[in-house]
C-alpha cells in the first residue's frame, strides 16, 4: 500500500476485519504512515482508498466484498465518499455526459423487417441497414423469412439470428405485412401452381364431415404431404390425438429438413410408414403368441 510512492506498507488483515468497513483499513494505513513520518503527519479525513485499477473505495464499503486478496490499495488525496454519495456522483456524471437530444435528429427505430435498429437520420446511409426483403412465415413449427426459405428455425432465438439478405437505408416507414401464416403459404403456392390443393371453406363437404378426404384436382398425383394429411385425418377419426401425430411428424421433419430441403416430406412419410408397420407387426406377434 502506498502514499504518493513515498511509502509502501504491507498489512495482513485479521479475519475479523474482513467483514468491517474500508474506513478502518484507511485509519490503520494513516496511523502507520504517521508513525514512520512523525515530522509530516497526514490527516486521514483528507484521503481515500483506491484499488490499483482506479476503483474508489467508499468509507462504508465492506472489505471482503471490495478488496481482492493480496490487492494493492493506494491512499489518494480527497475525502472518502459514502456509497450513497458515490451513487449520486455517478448519476451526475452520467447526466452531464448524456448527449443533448437534437429535436431535428431524434433517435428512432427502423421498421425494416429483421432490423429494429435504433438510429439517427444523421448517421443513416445506403448500407447502414441489414434487413429481410419480405415478411416472416410462422407455419406449423417452422419459422423463416419468406425471402430466405432455405434458412428455417424452430425456436425464436435461432430465427432472430438469421441475418438479413438485403442492405440499404434504415426507415421508419412500414407497409409490409409483419408475418405470414399457413393460409398465406397456401395462397402463394396456388398462385404459382394450379395443382396445389385448395382449402375447402367451412360451408363445404369438410365442414359437414371432418373425416372426409380432401378432393384433389383432376389429374393431380398425391404428394407425400397430401398422404400425411389424409393419414392424420383418418387417425383422428379412430381416436388418435391429432397433436400427438403433429408432434411425431414435426420431429421427423426437423431431423431431416436441413439435409433434404423440399424433399423432407417424402422422408417423413417413409419413416411414418416404417413406424406404423413396426406397430402392426408387434400386434400380429402378440396375437400369434396368445
Amino acid at each position: 500500500m502506498s502514499y504518493q510512492e513515498k511509502l509502501t506498507i504491507k498489512v495482513k488483515l485479521p479475519k475479523k476485519w474482513l467483514s468491517g468497513t474500508t474506513e478502518k483499513l484507511k485509519e490503520t494505513i494513516v496511523d502507520q504512515f504517521n508513525s514512520k513520518n512523525p515530522d509530516t503527519p497526514i490527516n486521514g479525513n483528507d484521503f481515500h482508498l483506491e484499488l490499483q485499477d482506479g476503483t474508489v473505495l467508499c468509507s462504508d464499503d465492506i472489505v471482503q466484498k471490495k478488496i481482492p486478496d493480496r490487492a494493492t490499495v493506494n491512499l489518494v488525496t480527497g475525502p472518502s465518499p459514502t456509497i450513497a454519495e458515490a451513487e449520486v456522483e455517478k448519476k451526475r456524471v452520467a447526466a452531464a455526459n448524456k448527449p443533448v437530444e437534437d429535436p431535428n435528429d431524434p433517435l428512432v427505430t427502423c421498421r425494416n423487417l429483421g432490423c429494429q435498429k435504433k438510429y439517427r437520420e444523421s448517421e443513416n446511409h445506403d448500407s447502414f441497414c441489414c434487413y429481410h426483403k419480405s415478411a416472416p412465415i410462422f407455419h406449423e413449427t417452422a419459422k423463416y423469412w419468406s425471402c430466405c426459405p432455405g434458412k428455417k428455425a424452430y425456436d425464436w432465438e435461432t430465427f432472430m439470428a438469421i441475418p438479413g439478405c438485403a442492405t440499404g437505408r434504415c426507415t421508419t416507414q412500414g407497409g409490409v405485412k409483419s408475418a405470414l401464416g399457413g393460409s398465406d403459404v397456401r395462397a402463394k403456392a396456388q398462385e404459382s401452381n394450379e395443382y396445389t390443393p385448395k382449402r375447402l371453406d367451412e360451408t363445404g363437404e369438410e365442414a359437414a364431415n371432418p373425416s372426409a378426404p380432401v378432393a384433389l384436382s383432376k389429374g393431380r398425383i398425391m404428394t407425400p404431404l397430401d398422404k400425411l394429411s389424409a393419414l392424420r385425418k383418418t387417425l383422428i377419426g379412430i381416436g388418435v390425438d391429432g397433436n400427438q401425430f403433429d408432434s411425431a411428424r414435426d420431429t421427423i421433419k426437423a431431423k431431416h429438413e436441413a439435409e433434404l430441403g423440399s424433399e423432407v416430406w417424402k422422408k417423413v412419410s417413409e419413416d411414418m410408414a416404417v413406424a406404423f408397420t413396426t406397430v402392426l407387426e408387434q400386434i400380429e406377434m402378440e396375437t400369434e403368441t396368445n
